[in-house]
């Protein structure tokens, strides 16, 4: 009887860590990454980079690093507009 009364509990508590695991994938999001380039290919540091939701029109920005390069982390899924902006050097 301790013994099905100890192999239940078992099986109750695998099957609890196997169903949190399965919610929190379903909570999934992503990561958008990229580089920022001029016309000629070289690296565009310092660039501004807006990742705009289409249905929310909320936004996040960054910098693009020395070498062009910019993420963003957590993204969720949905469509999103990608707009850059760098500083004209003259």
């Amino acid at each position: 009887m301790l013994q099905r009364e100890v192999e239940w509990r078992i099986f109750v508590f695998l099957c609890l860590i196997g169903s949190s695991r399965a919610l929190a994938q379903s909570a999934s999001s992503g990561t958008v990454s990229g580089q920022v380039n001029d016309p000629q290919g070289a690296a565009i540091g310092g660039a501004v980079v807006r990742l705009i939701d289409v249905s929310t029109n909320g936004a996040r920005s960054t910098l693009s690093n020395d070498a062009g390069q910019y993420d963003f982390v957590n993204v969720p899924p949905g469509n999103y507009d990608l707009t850059r902006q760098a500083r004209r050097t003259r």
